[in-house]
């Protein structure tokens, strides 16, 4: 397993591609804390890790990634439960602006 004992957080991890990188990164031997604003979503992929025996190596956390405090916590929860951090997944964007991709007003 090539992430064996690695700590992990994958912000948006809740849904979509993070909560995809969540699940291969427990198969792959990490500990991961999901770091998602979503609550309902965090704790239902939490439960499907646990239901794959994975319960003891994953850890939920509410985290707004635009709100400085919340990512402190996200860190203090990762060292909490794993003791460290050896890998972050910055999968969480914010929304916002009135303009498209290629910088044309909506």
């Amino acid at each position: 397993m090539r992430l064996q004992d690695r700590v992990a957080i994958v912000t948006g991890g809740a849904s979509g591609m993070g909560k995809a990188t969540v699940h291969k990164f427990l198969d792959e031997g990490a500990k991961v804390v999901i770091a998602d604003f979503n609550e309902q979503t965090g704790e239902e992929t939490v439960a499907e890790a646990v239901d794959r025996n994975f319960g003891d190596r994953v850890r939920f956390v509410k985290v707004d990634v635009a709100q400085e405090d919340d990512i402190v916590a996200m860190m203090d929860c990762a060292r909490e439960a794993f003791g460290r951090i050896d890998i972050v997944f910055n999968n969480a964007g914010v929304g916002g602006g009135d303009r498209t991709f290629d910088g044309d007003h909506r």
